[in-house]
């Protein structure tokens, strides 16, 4: 894996996807300003523009499917759970509710005073 490649996946694991498609698409506008300039240094920078802009959507693209599949996995074994140990699941249900109501009521009260 290239260092564009691994630099890329990393910001993609980082970033949100809608800021990455902004950043692609700035990138593609400003590439296409550049196609009115002329001279062989220019042409080649569009060059390495579009393909590192080519390498970013492809990354995009791979980070999303793999988080899909993980997303599809996790609701899975969620199911797979739940469908085995449906009291345990209701406990761990109950458990989680009262401790977010905790968190809740203490912040709410912090903020009175």
């Amino acid at each position: 894996m290239g260092l564009f490649s691994q630099t890329s996946q990393r910001l993609a694991d980082r970033v949100p996807r809608g800021e990455l498609d902004s950043l692609v698409e700035d990138v593609e506008r400003v590439i296409d300003d550049l196609k009115h300039i002329t001279g062989e240094r220019i042409t080649r920078l569009r060059s390495d523009l579009e393909a590192s802009v080519a390498g970013a959507r492809s990354t995009l693209s791979d980070a999303s499917r793999r988080a899909a599949d993980k997303a599809y996995q996790a609701k899975d074994a969620v199911q797979g759970y739940v469908t085995e140990k449906p009291w345990n699941a209701v406990a761990i249900a109950i458990a989680v509710g009262a401790i977010v109501a905790i968190m809740l009521s203490r912040r709410g009260g912090s903020e009175d005073q």
